[in-house]
């Protein structure tokens, strides 16, 4: 039994590393070729468009973590002693974090760990983990369903776009498991995975009121229209030929935070680097030139990294002008 447990751990991980190492080699195989096809395209760049983009980043990142913050409130009823700062400053430390090797396991781990640190419970860190994967990975498959039923796409069967019988009930199954998520999921998972287990002793997940878990989906739906909004600016900023494509806006702010979550389900590679534009190129290749999709990227993922750190290094600095006048942050959640 001791042998098996040494060796089913490499094993898991190497089968892993190879379901990754794959997945990047045929999304790299595909924005290649789609590259050879366009040898030639034109950029060129507006001003504007960009800021508009940067402002909806900023609109994603305060709405995402007042999300979080918001939950943190519900799930407990004890006012316990971190402050407002100190929350903004766990949330996008552990943002950072993700760029780490496995980062996206860190990013969410660290959060935890770094909201008791700080003063508060474990548990909480993890129920409010809970929910916010729960409604921001389901409020952008719900925004992609959205988008379906008004503009079709070549990658999704016609059978399950527009007002048809099949694609209206997976939309309408998809709202109701939101709303009524079994909260007794993450014992369920501690009970696959005894790793997990362990983590999970003690914790009691209180369920959400209908209108709080409404509440939750109108939120997260909101964040990743305007992170799918962002990518969208960002795109004509480079490329304005957008304009000419119908319906090119919403096929792109669904496209977006659903290439996110494939970043975010491939937990080993650091921040979803390629997994993200690789998926992001696939979703939107029928549409433009790949080189377009792919500059895009590359630019929101730089620009957010920058933000990232900018707001935490201005989170730390407000923190220790706090401390040196000598009135630290004590509103309580």
């Amino acid at each position: 039994m001791a042998l098996r447990r040494i060796w089913s751990r490499p094993l898991k991980q190497g089968l892993q590393a190879a379901f990754v190492a794959a997945a990047l080699f045929l999304l790299g195989r595909y924005v290649y070729f789609r590259w050879q096809d366009v040898k030639e395209i034109e950029f060129t760049f507006l001003a504007w468009p960009l800021l508009i983009s940067l402002l909806l980043l900023l609109g994603f990142y305060f709405g995402y973590s007042q999300s979080w913050q918001r939950m943190l409130s519900w799930i407990t009823d004890e006012a316990f002693a971190v402050g407002r700062l100190t929350l903004y400053r766990v949330f996008f430390v552990s943002f950072v974090s993700r760029y780490l090797p496995a980062g996206n396991v860190l990013q969410l781990g660290g959060r935890v760990e770094l909201l008791k640190r700080e003063g508060g419970r474990r548990k909480f860190g993890i129920q409010s983990l809970y929910y916010e994967q729960l409604y921001f990975i389901g409020a952008a498959g719900l925004w992609a369903w959205l988008v379906l039923m008004v503009r079709p796409v070549p990658w999704v069967p016609a059978w399950l776009t527009g007002f048809n019988f099949l694609g209206v009930g997976i939309g309408l199954l998809l709202c109701l498991l939101m709303l009524t998520a079994p909260d007794a999921a993450l014992r369920v998972a501690g009970r696959v995975l005894p790793s997990f287990s362990a983590r999970l002793s003690g914790i009691v997940i209180p369920p959400l009121s209908l209108i709080r878990r409404v509440e939750l989906l109108a939120r997260f739906l909101i964040v990743n229209v305007a992170q799918g909004g962002a990518a969208y600016f960002v795109l004509w900023s480079i490329y304005p030929q957008v304009l000419s494509v119908p319906g090119l806006f919403l096929v792109t702010a669904a496209a977006y935070p659903l290439s996110r979550v494939a970043g975010q389900l491939a937990v080993l590679v650091p921040g979803g680097i390629g997994v993200r534009e690789g998926v992001f190129a696939v979703l939107l290749g029928p549409f433009l030139p790949v080189q377009a999709i792919i500059l895009s990227a590359a630019i929101i993922r730089l620009v957010s990294v920058l933000m990232e750190l900018a707001i935490v290094a201005i989170l730390y600095a407000l923190s220790r002008l706090r401390a040196v006048a000598g009135d630290p942050d004590h509103e309580a959640v």
